[in-house]
Formats: C-alpha cells, sequence, structure tokens
C-alpha cells in the first residue's frame, strides 16, 4: 500500500538517544521503528483513501498469520437482510478505486451472521405462518368438526444463518467485482462465519487486506 511507481517505499523515522549506550542490537531498534512506521504508514494512506470512511481501521497480526493485517470497516446489514444500501455502495466504490490503484492488494471478504439475524428470521418465519393461518381460518358459521392445532415454533438453523451469511460475502464481491474490474482471484471469500459470542454483534461482511 506504501510502494510508490518505482515500488519503493520512503519512511522518516525519527530516533533519538546515545547510539554509544545502546542496551539491544540496533538491526532490533530498525525492525521495531520499521513496523511502527509501516502500520502508522498504511493506516494514514488507508483512512486518506477511505474518507470518509474507515474510521474503525485496524493493523493486527491475526492468529495463523505471518504478516500484518489491515482489518478495514466492515459493511453493515440490516438483520435477516443481505442487500447493500447507499452508503454501502458509496464504501464499496473507494475500496474498488482501492484496489485499482493498488495492483497487489487482495481482499478477503468474510460473511458474518449473528443471532439479531436469526431473531428477525424467526419473526418473519412466524408472521407468515400466522397470515397462512388465517387464509385457511373457516368462515364465520362454518365448522370443520376440528379443534385450532397450537403451531409449531419457529427455529432458525444455525445452517440459514450461514446461507445468510454467505449471500452477504456474494453480494459485496459481485459489487466489488463489477466496479473495479479486477480479477476474481484478489477477492478471497472466508468460509461463512456467526458471531453469537457478543449479543451486540451487528450482521455485517467483514473486509480485510
Amino acid at each position: 500500500m506504501l510502494k510508490d511507481r518505482n515500488n519503493t517505499i520512503k519512511l522518516k523515522i525519527p530516533l533519538s538517544g546515545d547510539v554509544d549506550e545502546l542496551e539491544v542490537h540496533p538491526g532490533d531498534i530498525i525492525t521495531k521503528a520499521l513496523s511502527r512506521g509501516l502500520e502508522t504508514g498504511a493506516k494514514t494512506y488507508l483512512a486518506a483513501a477511505l474518507f470518509p470512511f474507515g474510521t474503525a481501521l485496524v493493523v493486527a497480526q491475526l492468529a495463523g498469520e505471518q504478516a500484518l493485517k489491515v482489518r478495514l470497516d466492515p459493511v453493515a446489514f440490516a438483520p435477516g437482510a443481505d442487500t447493500l444500501d447507499a452508503t454501502d455502495r458509496a464504501y464499496l466504490d473507494k475500496v474498488a478505486k482501492l484496489l485499482v490503484d493498488r495492483p497487489k492488494i487482495h481482499i478477503r471478504v468474510c460473511g458474518v451472521a449473528t443471532e439479531a439475524d436469526r431473531e428477525t428470521l424467526r419473526a418473519q418465519a412466524e408472521k407468515a405462518t400466522e397470515a397462512q393461518a388465517r387464509a385457511q381460518t373457516p368462515a364465520p358459521g362454518e365448522d370443520h368438526g376440528q379443534a385450532q392445532r397450537p403451531r409449531p415454533a419457529v427455529e432458525v438453523s444455525d445452517q440459514a444463518l450461514r446461507q445468510l451469511a454467505t449471500r452477504r460475502a456474494e453480494v459485496v464481491d459481485d459489487y466489488l467485482l463489477s466496479r473495479s474490474g479486477v480479477r476474481g482471484s484478489r477477492l478471497v471469500d472466508c468460509r461463512p462465519r456467526i458471531d453469537n459470542k457478543d449479543p451486540r454483534a451487528k450482521p455485517r461482511t467483514e473486509l480485510l487486506i
């Protein structure tokens, strides 16, 4: 993300102290300074490229990963939904331009469902069931000789939530491809995930560079 057209990264890293009294190897200092400089530089570049979005950028080393990763702002969805609104599209236009401007960037796209989705899908299913039951209710004065049976509780499976998470990743993939024209190999899908540990978790698609 920091390379110029000549594939060169230029950083100014201020150092202070007595070089004759170093308690660590100079190489360790340089490595740590470069790491911090790259992290700060990457966040600064991305914040400018994604403005006015990009307020929740995180640079971190993930479990099982050797290199630092940048977690972009996620694409938020309404509970139970898998469609993009105008704000989502405006944000993804910025991400698509980032893909065009930086040909070596790959983005991991991860759809996430939450318990809020489960509750919304359950409410939608129960509403549909009630509407169907009302349509089948005998007219006044008619007696079909059968007592109304209690309706079973509607359950929303984890599989249904993962399918919703998959559709969320697909809709983001499709939009980025249509706006950037990049090769599909530069967008890597994760396995769909259910975030049920945090009750405040929001339905989303996560973007990771």
